[in-house]
């Protein structure tokens, strides 16, 4: 019996700790869901922001998202997740530099490399939906027309 109050002990203080997460994911702040049928096409955007706080001021909810890439500077895509100038290859600002428009097709092609190659590797379902939303362009469209700001 003292044995297993030591194991349940360990077990409680691993998971107190964070240790029995997976490493492989983190939690993040997701503002926006993009829902698809299970061809890829678009069925609409969701926002996850909540009224929360004193002043009632949104907040969007965390989620359980593939472990960020950590870009500081220059061009890299994270996995699923990521900034409309990756997932849809614009950004909100319309006040935008040349040099970062110049750079929103690329990242966009980036962002899409990498759900395709998942796709093509695990034959996955749903990354294949995901890989033919962001090829269409009528499809991605249709949610770029509802994006904010």
């Amino acid at each position: 019996m003292e044995g297993r109050l030591i194991l349940t002990s360990l077990r409680d203080l691993a998971q107190g700790e964070g240790l029995t997460e997976d490493l492989d994911y983190e939690p993040k702040a997701v503002a926006w869901v993009v829902s698809l049928d299970a061809e890829g096409h678009y069925l609409g955007l969701i926002p996850t922001a909540m009224p929360q706080g004193p002043k009632g001021k949104p907040i969007a909810k965390t989620m359980q998202i593939p472990r960020r890439c950590g870009r500081t500077s220059g061009d890299q895509a994270d996995f699923l997740v990521d900034k409309s100038e990756y997932v849809f290859g614009v950004v909100p600002d319309a006040d935008i530099t040349e040099k970062r428009r110049q750079r929103l097709e690329p990242r966009r092609q980036l962002f899409l490399g990498e759900i395709e190659q998942a796709a093509a590797e695990t034959a996955n379902a749903e990354l294949k939906a995901v890989a033919a939303f962001l090829q269409s362009d009528s499809e991605r469209n249709k949610c770029r027309i509802c994006l904010p700001g």
